[in-house]
């Protein structure tokens, strides 16, 4: 029996295969230190730098998992029913670290690709008040205490830890849309644009597109050079359109990755379906350049 058989058995082994994601891409999962005995969520690794014993005002700084957080007082409404609801409300239990893309005036911590955060006890005094949410629920801090946010330290958990094979079986199981994910886990490059990206690694413009939406300016040696160097460091890197809609790429070393309405969100939008319903099914995500199984590039109706 092939690996994508054996993958099969699962919806997200269907999902990963078709895609030109294969088994050997897989990585150990980033996040092993949770187990499950019987009901409970059990810790049985520690992350990497934990000490045996700390302090409770030191513990109150470690990134709450994601479920807590949210029990305890987390509030995203602020970011929209896109981002809040559909994605950080049904992040599961793990305690990673995840981009910071939501614009906001009110946030004293700057929104750059590079910079990622996650939610904190109320007591950690190292933690900032969280300002894309309103009102809080009562938490056991004590009455009304909401929790607090911090920047992550690049040495702690984060979502790009998780390759993108990893990444989009955990976007498949948790019914999340894997492009909206991806913004959350990978540095998003600023070095140049999609076409011209897209032209670095040979990848030709879908069928059917516009012209004027994939036209590329000439490659300078800069933008070459900062390529070649992502390409080197094997560094999982995320490409904006210019829209900030699908179409997406994402590149692993010299592997590039199309993001971008799939089959399934195109029939629910004709028979009359809401996408964020089941975000799971908007994106569909498939290597196009350097991978054994490589597909073409593809244009939406949806893209329109």
């Amino acid at each position: 029996m092939t690996r994508c058989a054996l993958l099969g058995t699962a919806l997200a082994g269907l999902f990963l295969c078709a895609s030109g994601l294969k088994y050997s891409d897989q990585a150990s999962d980033p996040f092993p230190h949770y187990t499950i005995q019987g009901n409970t969520w059990v810790l049985s690794t520690p992350a990497p730098g934990s000490k045996a014993a700390r302090t409770k005002e030191e513990k109150a700084c470690d990134c709450m998992d994601w479920t807590d957080a949210i029990r305890t007082g987390a509030n995203c409404s602020a970011m929209g029913p896109e981002i809040c609801e559909k994605f950080i409300l049904k992040l599961d239990m793990d305690d990673f670290c995840i981009n910071n893309v939501v614009e906001s005036s009110k946030n004293k911590f700057a929104y750059e690709s590079s910079a990622s955060w996650c939610y904190v006890l109320p007591t950690c005094e190292r933690g900032l008040d969280q300002t894309w949410g309103q009102g809080h629920v009562e938490s056991e801090e004590g009455p009304g205490s909401p929790v607090k946010w911090r920047p992550c330290a690049a040495e702690e958990f984060h979502l790009r830890d998780k390759n993108l094979y990893n990444l989009s079986s955990w976007a498949w199981q948790l019914d999340l849309d894997v492009g909206l994910a991806a913004k959350f886990a990978y540095a998003t490059f600023d070095g140049g644009q999609l076409p011209q990206v897209m032209h670095h690694f040979n990848v030709s413009a879908p069928e059917g597109a516009p012209a004027t939406k994939f036209e590329a300016e000439p490659e300078s040696e800069t933008l070459k050079n900062k390529l070649k160097a992502k390409k080197e460091s094997g560094e999982t890197v995320f490409y904006a359109s210019e829209s900030g809609l699908p179409p997406f790429g994402i590149s692993e070393g010299s592997k590039f990755y199309w993001v971008n309405f799939g089959d399934q969100a195109e029939t629910a939008v004709k028979e009359g379906e809401e996408l964020l319903e089941h975000p799971g099914m908007i994106s569909n995500v498939k290597c196009v350049a350097g991978c054994e199984t490589v597909n073409p590039t593809w244009w939406s109706p949806l893209n329109e």
